[in-house]
């Protein structure tokens, strides 16, 4: 019996025990903590790198080396778009099961359950020195839901979930030229512009360091360039803290590349002569340096942990959120999933199942340069970094299982760690169930593009037929039937010749996705749907303009502030932690939404006054200081 076909009541003691024992074994092998590096790529399709075989276009070689001498993991799913995923891989539950199947507005007051443990507070325990690098997506209208708050020791990146490459500014707010292809500027077709911020100059920078945004640093450097400098440091500084206090490194590498908008540092897509390409394809050019820019920061990441003599006790896992996608706008036509049918937001194979391998000196040489056929799920790697930590999983209810045993050539074919897998819910009305080779799809429908089959684009290799078209796109109410055995592109459906094993997958998918959706006392509790007012649109909001920035501290009693935008007559208030002002257009720097600390914003126009409610009724105000220029009358409490 396996343990996949238990209610879930009982499925958390067995596997609680499964884990258990397998601790000692991941121990004999060195006797300490291995460090932990898990990358991220954003939207990286089953065929846009090299390491798999079918794409000798791009120009990938230290990933594609680093695949070469670990494993691949054929059959590695993900969910079928962004956030849900990252949620899977933080918390170790599925969508639906205490955490959102949605991507979050950046407008939300919205939030990943807080009363689930996510992984760098779990690891923590076991004396890890934990980091994010890159795109967060899980929720940051209040501190404790941003990567700080959630148990990263350090963290720079961005909160939402898209942004200018190039410049930090959410959602591509900014026209960006395009290189080579374009007579006009080319505006990514996920721009936005909420409460109508103009970034840079009025905020909407996405840019966070800590507990505060990273002011000063956003256009510096584009993000790959960014990201590979801040592997170095903070790499630097976990080799500091393993000197003196013994402690192990985790690092969740989140990259946004090769996300829209198709843009990269021109030294990654000169590495793809123009020569090579022509008027009907010259996007692929700069969304190729894309994938260069990745294989750039792994590289960052590699050296940094072999300059710091970390590598040989090193586990590095490198995936994708989702399958490629179609929706980067003309002239990119979409990613290439060749030769799996769908791309992101879909439940077929070229949504949902992601380019990944895992590399590591700990691995046995049996194993190198292998590829591994077993089940596995994006959610299994906390319960997997779990027993390479020597931690138990302290949420019952959790949906991974330990994956190392597959890994390592210990537990494979029957007798691997899963041999089902709850691909998405989608309140028992979409979603898909994997039983070993069998996949039920339930109401599937987007559109042509993405349930069709796409290649790579005209003049590349292989040479197919982009979007391929199947006949009908909707599996309908009753659902889909594949056997990838023997039908890996999903291209015969099964549902019309075998009834009968329809309607068990049918069946099956319906009582796991009630067993999840059953309340169980770790519901998100902040999965509102209220808009947070255009005054407070979110912590990202900052002014950045070095010519109109006040410095100041507060002295006494920390009064908490924000400061308004073109405001004739602002007032603020403490009262035991509340807040009145009634035209905030930016928010403060601090903790939360809240200034507790020294800041620095940029209102030339602003003339501010407030008032303090305390216990004692003293007045706490703070002194003010411009570069150049000091205010003359100081303001005064009203």
């Amino acid at each position: 019996m396996f343990i996949h076909t238990l209610p879930y009541s009982q499925r958390g003691v067995v596997m609680m025990m499964m884990m258990l024992l397998s601790i000692q074994g991941v121990y004999s092998q060195t006797g300490m903590r291995p460090h932990i590096v898990f990358t991220l790529v954003d939207d990286l399709g089953w065929n846009g790198m090299g390491f798999l075989g079918n794409n000798s276009e791009v120009k990938t070689p230290i990933t594609d080396a680093l695949a070469a001498g670990g494993v691949k993991l054929m059959a590695h799913y993900s969910y079928k778009f962004c956030s849900p995923t990252r949620a899977m891989f933080l918390t170790g539950r599925f969508p639906g099961h205490g955490i959102w199947d949605t991507n979050p507005s950046m407008t939300k007051a919205i939030g990943i359950n807080l009363n689930l443990t996510m992984i760098p507070a779990h690891l923590a325990k076991a004396n890890y020195f934990t980091a994010h690098i890159g795109k967060w997506h899980q929720g940051f209208y209040q501190e404790q839901y941003t990567p700080y708050g959630r148990g990263f020791n350090s963290s720079l990146g961005f909160l939402g979930g898209g942004e200018d490459h190039l410049t930090q500014c959410h959602g591509c707010e900014n026209s960006i030229p395009a290189p080579d292809w374009a007579v006009q500027p080319f505006n990514c077709p996920a721009k936005y512009s909420p409460c109508g911020i103009v970034c840079p100059t009025q905020g909407g920078v996405d840019l966070y360091r800590d507990n505060g945004p990273a002011i000063g640093e956003n256009g510096t450097l584009p993000n790959p360039l960014l990201y590979a400098k801040e592997v170095s440091s903070v790499v630097g500084r976990a080799a500091q803290h393993k000197q003196s206090a013994n402690s192990s490194f985790f690092l969740y590498l989140a990259l946004h590349d090769v996300h829209q908008p198709v843009e990269c540092p021109e030294q990654f897509y000169n590495l793809y002569p123009a020569s090579d390409y022509n008027s009907s394809n010259i996007a692929r050019r700069v969304y190729n340096g894309m994938h260069a820019a990745v294989d750039f920061v792994v590289n960052a990441t590699v050296s940094a942990l072999k300059a710091n003599n970390m590598w040989d006790n090193t586990v590095f896992l490198f995936t994708s959120d989702n399958g490629g996608t179609y929706e980067h706008g003309f002239p990119v036509p979409g990613s290439s999933n060749y030769p799996l049918r769908g791309h992101k937001y879909s439940f077929f194979e070229g949504g949902v199942r992601v380019a990944t391998f895992i590399h590591s000196p700990l691995l046995p040489t049996s194993v190198v340069g292998t590829h591994n056929n077993d089940l596995m799920s994006i959610a299994d790697w906390y319960s997997t970094f779990s027993a390479l930590a020597g931690i138990a999983i302290d949420d019952p209810d959790h949906d991974g299982v330990n994956q190392w045993p597959s890994i390592t050539g210990q537990q494979n074919g029957a007798n691997a760690p899963r041999h089902e897998l709850l691909i998405g819910v989608g309140e028992c009305t979409a979603g898909a169930l994997r039983n070993g080779s069998i996949k039920f799809i339930m109401k599937e429908g987007n559109s042509p593009s993405a349930d069709g089959w796409s290649a790579q684009y005209p003049g590349s290799s292989p040479v197919v037929t982009p979007h391929q078209v199947p006949t009908v796109s909707q599996c309908g109410s009753q659902g889909c039937l594949f056997d990838l055995a023997t039908d890996p592109e999903e291209r015969v459906d099964l549902s019309t010749s075998n009834p009968a094993l329809l309607q068990a997958m049918r069946a099956r998918y319906m009582v796991l996705c009630k067993e999840k959706q059953a309340p169980n006392g770790h519901e998100e509790e902040e999965r509102h749907t209220r808009d947070l007012p255009c005054e407070l649109p979110g912590l990202w909001f900052l002014q950045n303009d070095a010519a109109t920035v006040f410095n100041f501290t507060v002295s006494g009693m920390a009064v908490k502030m924000n400061i308004a935008k073109g405001c004739t007559d602002c007032k603020f208030t403490e009262a035991q932690g509340s807040f009145v002002n009634g035209h905030v257009e930016l928010v403060a720097y601090g903790k939360g939404v809240w200034l507790q600390q020294d800041g620095a914003f940029g209102n030339d126009n602003c003339t501010i006054s407030w008032t303090t409610n305390s216990s004692n009724g003293e007045g706490h105000w703070p002194e003010f200081v411009k570069t150049g220029h000091t205010p003359s009358p100081s303001p005064s409490p009203s």
